[in-house]
């Protein structure tokens, strides 16, 4: 039992089982009396009991509709209800639960029944409590988070924003000076190149944040079209032809056409990222890049890139895509994914009805590649 001693509504038109159960109960809790439904009612109101033992019959007003205007009443819904009723009365038992009566004690009342009832139904009460106190202490944090979420977004989109105007400014004043100025030496210009090369990644990474920032809001808009899918990796590859370093990339198809419905530019940025990720990792100059392109289902097309690169442990395979996520390949002084390109062609392709996946053997290399519905 606990210390604090709950208090009990007894309600029951007869004296002599008042009389009882205060015999009873009187030792182990504070109680309270009612001798009809009305005034029970009323001492729910200002008294405010842990429980109300209930005699279902009661002349004008019998326990169910007490139990059931109880319920009705936001203020007194929660107080937990046990019937006492005579034997074999399974149909007001079976009303009772229907109304929201937690138990039943039968007549003749056997004290020890009665004391563990309580017991029970008083436990299962103050739980329950507890617990919605812990769920709106919960709903606060999370209303908080939520807060510090979007605050923390509005704070990104703006300095990544802000970003793009200086980044800008320096591709093209070193435009410029790649036109204007004379070098002493080979490696003043291509200090410059260098330089230049290093603002447009940066500018290519705001414009990711950017939509990554878009597609998590849920305000990056596609422009659905029907395309042929095999055209959009071709014009892709034909992208890298200057920067793939003497590797091959191979495209390999069983069709000439696969008719989708998709955004085109976001599915080129897709292979872009991907076939950009197998370059970095392809083992040497002389690798292979291959591109493969099928029918699943008969309902998706599947566009998968491998290289022979080092591979990715299978832990990591689900973090590949998570923002700023990577992994290091020792051998070769790489790291995989900065976590935004990855993350981009997650969202990307997500929003376009489909789903993205990698398979990677370490040592043997990986295959990243995504799906996209016909329709």
């Amino acid at each position: 039992m606990s210390n604090e001693k709950s208090r009990i509504l007894v309600v029951d038109d007869e004296a002599n089982n008042r009389k009882l159960i205060q015999q009873m109960l009187k030792q182990h809790y504070l109680l309270s009396f009612a001798v009809n439904g009305k005034e029970a009612l009323e001492v729910c109101r200002k008294v405010r009991p842990d429980m109300m033992l209930l005699d279902i019959m009661m002349p004008e007003m019998d326990g169910v509709e007490v139990c059931c205007q109880l319920k009705e009443d936001n203020e007194t819904s929660d107080i937990p209800v046990i019937f006492i009723t005579a034997m074999n009365h399974v149909e007001d038992e079976v009303k009772g639960f229907h109304l929201g009566c937690v138990d039943y004690i039968t007549k003749p009342i056997s004290k020890p029944i009665l004391l563990a009832r309580i017991n029970t139904q008083l436990t299962i009460a103050k739980q329950a409590k507890e617990l919605a106190m812990m769920n709106r202490h919960l709903e606060k944090q999370n209303q908080k988070l939520s807060e510090l979420q979007t605050l923390r977004d509005g704070l990104i989109h703006m300095i990544v924003h802000d970003m793009r105007s200086p980044i800008m400014a320096i591709i093209g004043n070193l435009e410029l000076a790649e036109i204007d100025f004379q070098p002493d030496s080979t490696d003043d210009y291509n200090c410059i190149g260098e330089a230049k090369n290093g603002a447009v990644k940066l500018m290519d990474m705001v414009a990711l944040l950017l939509d990554i920032s878009k597609m998590e809001d849920g305000k990056m808009n596609l422009n659905i079209s029907k395309v042929n899918l095999i055209d959009i990796v071709k014009q892709t590859i034909k992208m890298f032809d200057v920067i793939k370093k003497g590797r091959d990339i191979i495209l390999v198809s069983a069709e000439e056409t696969f008719m989708i419905a998709a955004d085109s530019n976001m599915v080129q940025r897709v292979c872009q990222n991907f076939i950009d990720n197998a370059i970095k990792f392809t083992d040497d100059e002389s690798g292979k890049i291959i591109v493969n392109i099928e029918s699943v289902n008969g309902d998706k097309v599947r566009v998968s890139i491998s290289d022979n690169g080092c591979g990715i442990p299978s832990e990591y395979h689900e973090k590949i895509f998570d923002k700023f996520f990577q992994v290091e390949a020792r051998k070769q002084n790489k790291v995989h994914s900065s976590g935004l390109g990855m993350t981009f062609c997650k969202l990307a392709v997500e929003a376009s009805g489909g789903r993205v996946g990698v398979e990677s053997e370490v040592e043997k290399g990986s295959t990243f590649w995504f799906e996209l519905p016909f329709k």
